[in-house]
């Protein structure tokens, strides 16, 4: 399973059954995605760089990743440089986007990495109703699927 730009969606127990029985699971970010990081996970302040600290594998109650991260940490163009996080903690490899700090002035650069994959936008959902005839709806034209 492949999925880009995912949030959080459960526990470290729904992420370590999830990589039990999905063990070719991948989560694509890139740059710097803000959405990856919602929600917040609880983190390990023990540790600390450059003003981040990694997320608590320990925290039952607050939201966990699954899978292997895939992260670009500049463009997605072909041929770009790409790391695939198997640090610690699992599936919240600090050494990956996760050691990334979000200021609430550059909110829009977060979101535009969010919409923005392979270079390819995703448009504000359902801006045409899903239209095959509108640009955002043809992905043959774009590449993506045919």
């Amino acid at each position: 399973m492949v999925n880009f730009g995912q949030p959080r969606v459960g526990n470290v127990d729904l992420a370590m059954k999830h990589d039990q029985l999905l063990p070719y699971s991948f989560r694509v970010v890139h740059r710097m995605d803000i959405v990856p990081h919602m929600p917040a996970c609880a983190k390990d302040h023990t540790l600390v760089q450059s003003g981040s600290s990694p997320c608590s594998p320990n925290n039952k109650k607050k939201s966990y990743h699954h899978g292997v991260e895939v992260w670009y940490p500049n463009t997605m163009k072909p041929g770009d440089q790409y790391i695939v996080c198997l640090g610690q903690p699992k599936d919240e490899d600090f050494s990956c986007s996760d050691r990334n700090t979000f200021s609430l002035n550059s909110y829009k650069s977060y979101i535009a990495d969010h919409r923005h994959y392979f270079e390819v936008e995703v448009p504000d959902f359902g801006k045409t109703g899903c239209n095959p005839n509108e640009p955002e709806g043809d992905y043959v034209e774009h590449g993506i699927f045919g």
